[in-house]
């Protein structure tokens, strides 16, 4: 049996670049549930529609345990507008950080700018192509 040490392992990628333990980052935020129907309400001039789901996005953002989020569902449920516009205010209101918004489609001619952020949102993953530049071809999620 092969006696793996993993540190010096992960010290090794880490010289390469390759970090196989990522920073992680953690949102504690009170109030959560409020604050997503204010910014459900301000986004969209109305008052706010309560859908199930959103107890879910209120429990992360309340704490994240140091994880991201996937977030999924049919079409007009409000993912794009919690997640893309009310999370990243909050979060750079509440916790001081920022969220770089990107859409899956413009990840290959960005690819090597979103590898260089901590928090990211990507909105409508599974439909980006993959890359071809100068005869290199490049899958921007799976990086």
């Amino acid at each position: 049996m092969v006696n793996v040490n993993f540190g010096d392992i992960v010290d090794k990628f880490n010289g390469m670049g390759y970090n196989l333990l990522p920073e992680k980052t953690y949102i504690r935020m009170q109030d959560a549930r409020d604050n997503v129907m204010k910014g459900i309400k301000y986004f969209t001039n109305s008052e706010p529609v309560w859908n199930d789901e959103y107890d879910d996005v209120c429990k992360w953002l309340t704490d994240n345990n140091g994880r991201g989020m996937l977030v999924i569902g049919t079409c007009g449920t409000g993912k794009t507008l919690i997640c893309g516009k009310i999370i990243p205010v909050l979060i750079n209101c509440l916790c001081n950080l920022i969220v770089y918004p990107y859409n899956s489609q413009d990840m290959n001619q960005k690819l090597d700018d979103i590898k260089s952020k901590h928090l990211i949102y990507i909105d409508d993953i599974g439909i980006e192509n993959i890359s071809n530049q100068y005869g290199n071809k490049r899958m921007a999620f799976p990086e």
